[in-house]
């Protein structure tokens, strides 16, 4: 589910697969309310 999420944000912001290393906590709470910023990978959303 992670690589699909991670695909998802990738399409939407075409950006690399760098994006966990970039520190974005505006669109992690926009998009991933229940991740942390940064931590795309370890994303648990039920």
């Amino acid at each position: 589910m992670a690589k699909t999420m991670k695909a998802a944000v990738v399409r939407q912001f075409k950006m690399p697969l760098s994006i966990e290393e970039v520190p974005v906590p505006e669109v992690d709470n926009r998009w991933f309310p229940a991740c942390r910023p940064a931590s795309v990978m370890g994303c648990s959303v039920p």
